[in-house]
């Protein structure tokens, strides 16, 4: 990651391994722009020219990847009449299409009801689904190529126990000409008759609220690509994106790290992210809306003015208190304050100290996480 690169490169401990092991390299990497494709009348998540190599893979007797990044028919639903959107509800989200149960379901909490087959709003329309999940791909593509095996892997799929070892077995063997699914089919395959991956939704890697969120998008295109050419013949790779430009896609595409890092480490300087800063997080959440306002208030403005009155406000900054991005997840709602600590251990210190000292009221949760693994 970022952080790790930035640190090894100043203590000069840098290892490159410059060249892909075995006779086929690097996969070769092709941009779609799918602005061009509807441009052109092509509806299809299958752009023509990831289309003609899923053929052309097909009749050679080489299998396939295609990846995108949600589970699920659909991403949510709405009515056209009158707006309603069906939504979780003890979490702040949409419920997402299951398709094959015939269930909306919150991918939080399992929360799920049966979908409707009227609005229940208005009572006077269907509901149209919008988005894309792996179901709604694994059915698309049943249609589009008859007769070729598929097999979908995911978090549903995968509940059962040893599912993901048959799922797995059933690929490597061949037995299974293409494998759909989320990221956790993007590391650690070899499996050398891959010789194509698509991915479906490249924008979908990067369209998340989190500083971190450009970082893994292009860790998870590089690693996907790599799954594509690990045997004797070159791989073929299709990114589908309507950004053709966004750079940490082209970055992806000659696999070219250090460039990449080059940007991205210029946006953290700037906005003073990690490695410049360590993050500490407040998450504040209660069952009570009024008490989780007040009890986030009340510790933003305590740890503002002991910062102030140290004199180190710019160099731990605090930010918030604001909602979380999901405001509610499990009937509780959710807030939070960010801590950018420019002060190293010195400003754990502080933090920790003050920390202590806080009493948190019996109905509210406060929870400390630093180094957050995601901003949600």
């Amino acid at each position: 990651d970022i952080a790790s690169f930035f640190r090894a490169k100043n203590a000069g401990r840098i290892i490159t391994l410059p060249e892909r092991i075995g006779t086929g390299g690097l996969a070769q990497v092709r941009i779609v722009d799918m602005k061009e494709e509807i441009k052109n009348g092509n509806k299809s998540i299958f752009s023509r020219s990831l289309k003609k190599g899923l053929i052309d893979t097909f009749e050679e007797g080489k299998q396939a990847i295609l990846l995108i990044n949600r589970r699920g028919f659909s991403t949510y639903g709405q009515c056209s009449n009158c707006g309603y959107t069906p939504k979780c509800k003890r979490c702040d989200i949409p419920l997402i299409l299951h398709k094959t149960e015939n269930k909306l379901r919150c991918h939080y909490c399992n929360y799920e009801i049966q979908a409707y087959d009227l609005c229940p709003s208005c009572f006077n329309a269907t509901l149209r689904y919008f988005g894309m999940g792996t179901q709604r791909v694994e059915e698309l593509f049943r249609k589009e190529f008859p007769g070729i095996s598929v097999l979908r892997m995911d978090s549903d799929i995968m509940a059962k126990k040893h599912a993901h070892i048959h799922a797995l077995e059933s690929f490597s063997s061949g037995e299974t000409s293409v494998l759909i699914g989320t990221q956790m089919i993007a590391k650690g395959l070899d499996v050398p008759n891959v010789t194509l991956v698509g991915v479906l939704s490249a924008d979908s890697l990067f369209n998340i609220p989190d500083f971190r969120g450009t970082e893994r998008g292009f860790q998870l295109l590089t690693q996907v690509a790599g799954r594509a050419g690990r045997g004797d013949f070159r791989g073929r790779v299709y990114f589908q994106t309507y950004e053709p430009e966004f750079f940490a896609v082209n970055h992806a595409k000659e696999q070219d790290y250090p460039s990449f890092y080059c940007y991205e480490i210029q946006s953290r300087n700037e906005y003073s992210y990690p490695p410049f800063s360590d993050i500490i997080r407040f998450i504040i959440s209660s069952k009570a809306e009024i008490k989780g306002i007040k009890f986030a208030s009340d510790v933003a403005y305590r740890l503002k003015a002991l910062m102030e009155e140290r004199g180190i406000s710019e160099r731990l900054e605090i930010l918030g208190p604001s909602r979380c991005i999901i405001q509610r997840i499990k009937e509780e709602y959710r807030f939070q304050i960010l801590i950018k600590n420019t002060l190293g251990e010195n400003g754990h210190f502080l933090v920790n100290n003050f920390v202590k000292q806080v009493s948190v009221p019996q109905d509210v949760k406060f929870l400390i996480d630093v180094d957050p693994s995601d901003m949600l």
